[in-house]
């Protein structure tokens, strides 16, 4: 079967398939393929002058799988629903305008996305959502008085950072020696903090004093009982800036604390 003489004698695309379509009852897929590489100048001319008609939909016409592409035997099956040979349910997308059938023009478009492929599907994106705030405006009222009313405006969703709080406050704490130059022991006495006039009890389950929540500055540390028969507690300065303090206070022994004799 030759395809020379309708590509040169249709006066249209249109007229040039409805020549052609009668021929393929007996062999389709060879007929068709001898259509697509006889006439491509034609098709292509009808699939633009369709598309600035308004044929050719947004949709792949002829893409019966979905694979967003048209093949040969695709392009077959149309043809074979438009010659009532084939059931319109073996390929939906020929019947672009949903009339139960399958026209010259819609086998035109669909040779063309054969021949030129398949518009590019759209891809969904992501979008920043934005919370809806009200905001009161005023509107006028029959008697003179403005009401508030709602109005919705948007704006971005922000995200909570959290600033660490600074300490306000320091512990002043540590032991009470016993004997001179020993380590601290299990003692039992009253250490007061100077100028606040605070006290802490060491001996009564714990061996170690401490006042929390301390201000920066300047300190003196008290032994309340003053001396024991081995020696005297001297009053014990404590600069406090910006960390906890720890401190032993030292037994002073009573010989360092006779005066010289002349």
């Amino acid at each position: 079967m030759s395809w020379g003489s309708p590509c040169r004698h249709a006066r249209s695309p249109k007229g040039f398939l409805k020549l052609a379509t009668p021929r393929l009852g007996a062999a389709v897929h060879e007929s068709l393929g001898q259509l697509l590489q006889a006439c491509p100048l034609v098709i292509a001319t009808a699939v633009f002058w369709y598309a600035l008609q308004g044929v050719v939909a947004a949709q792949c016409i002829g893409d019966c799988n979905g694979d967003n592409a048209v093949g040969i035997d695709e392009v077959v099956r149309g043809v074979g629903i438009a010659l009532n040979t084939v059931e319109l349910a073996e390929c939906l997308a020929f019947d672009s305008d949903a009339d139960d059938a399958v026209t010259v023009d819609e086998l035109v478009a669909g040779v063309g996305y054969a021949l030129g492929g398949c518009p590019a599907k759209m891809t969904p994106t992501r979008s920043i959502a934005a919370t809806s705030t009200d905001t009161p405006t005023a509107t006028a009222t029959t008697g003179g008085q403005e009401t508030p009313s709602a109005t919705s405006s948007s704006s971005p969703e922000l995200t909570p950072t959290t600033t660490p709080t600074p300490r306000i406050g320091f512990t002043i704490s540590g032991c009470v020696n016993e004997f001179p130059g020993e380590p601290c022991g299990q003692i039992f006495a009253t250490v007061r903090l100077q100028p606040l006039g605070l006290t802490s009890t060491i001996g009564a389950g714990s061996q170690y004093f401490s006042f929390e929540n301390i201000p920066p500055g300047n300190y003196v540390l008290i032994v309340v009982q003053g001396c024991n028969p081995f020696g005297c507690w001297e009053d014990t300065p404590v600069v406090l800036a910006d960390e906890d303090v720890f401190i032993a206070i030292d037994l002073v022994p009573q010989t360092a604390l006779a005066p010289t004799m002349q």
